[in-house]
């Protein structure tokens, strides 16, 4: 990664954050794809960008309800696996999405980040 790749993906990492409270998280980086979780109104929303012409968009969505019952129940875990580049996020019945360990190279970060994001929805 080049010097302005890294300063262009530290200032999305900034702006990830409104008003102190965590938004979203960069989960999986690639040159076409980068996935995102995000903190709506909604709930939690799972969103794939993709360079690719009609693919992408957002992939699921969990109510604040849902949110809720996977905050009580501890229901999120990260798997890091023994893939050099990707492990893998489970989020309630959600399972199996890739996160890139160049971005969380240590697994309890990420699932830190992910609790934030999942608290940051009912407060």
């Amino acid at each position: 990664m080049t010097p302005k790749q890294e300063a262009e993906e530290d200032k999305e990492v900034t702006e990830l954050f409104i008003e102190d409270k965590l938004s979203e998280i960069l989960i999986f980086s690639t040159s076409k794809q980068k996935t995102k979780l995000k903190a709506t109104s909604q709930g939690l929303e799972y969103h794939l960008e993709d360079k690719r012409e009609g693919k992408g968009g957002r992939q699921w969505t969990l109510s604040k309800h849902e949110v809720e019952t996977i905050l009580t129940q501890g229901a999120y875990s990260i798997n890091p696996g023994y893939k050099a580049r990707v492990g893998t996020v489970n989020i309630g019945l959600r399972r199996g999405w890739l996160y890139s360990k160049s971005l969380f190279p240590e697994p309890d970060y990420l699932k830190g980040e992910i609790r934030h994001l999942l608290e940051s929805i009912n407060s």
